[in-house]
């Protein structure tokens, strides 16, 4: 009976290897993008959107040291950045729009055979977005300035008899 088992298992053993091998090649595959040029449109949409979120999230860890929780620059400091993403947003999905539109026109116009042409408006995809990066980092280093401009209000230290000691 035991030497039956083994024999099974050993006849098994490739049939779940292959499987195994067969449902991974098969993820893989589904991660790569169908053209190389939309890969790469969206690797550099996910790299901006984490610098940008590294640079907000740097920024609010300063000003919250800076000004010690105060809950208005907070609220300035968050429909700040919550207005950045929604540009960000907004660019990144016209820039998607743009370039499967200019990638439908080039499939209609006929098959030139070897690798296809980088759809006309790629280049500037990332210049756009390197400006919108450029007018992100004033907004914040404004921010950053007004907010170490203010004069920071002292709070009264309490003594243990709980008066205000002025």
């Amino acid at each position: 009976m035991t030497t039956t088992r083994r024999f099974d298992l050993l006849r098994l053993t490739p049939v779940l290897a292959g499987a195994c091998l067969a449902l991974a090649a098969a993820a893989a595959a589904a991660q790569v993008p169908q053209d190389a040029a939309r890969g790469s449109l969206l690797i550099d949409q996910h790299s901006a959107e984490f610098a940008q979120q590294l640079r907000q999230s740097l920024q609010a860890h300063e000003i919250e040291r800076a000004t010690g929780g105060d809950p208005t620059v907070r609220r300035e400091m968050e429909m700040q950045h919550l207005d950045q993403r929604h540009r960000q947003d907004n660019l990144h999905s016209r820039q998607l729009q743009e370039y499967e539109a200019s990638g439908s026109r080039a499939a209609q116009s006929g098959g030139v055979a070897g690798p296809a042409p980088l759809p006309p408006g790629i280049t500037g995809f990332a210049s756009e977005r390197s400006a919108q990066e450029m007018r992100h980092d004033y907004e914040l280093n404004e921010l950053e300035r007004s907010v170490k401009a203010k004069p920071k209000q002292e709070a009264p230290h309490w003594g243990p008899t709980l008066t205000d000691p002025r």
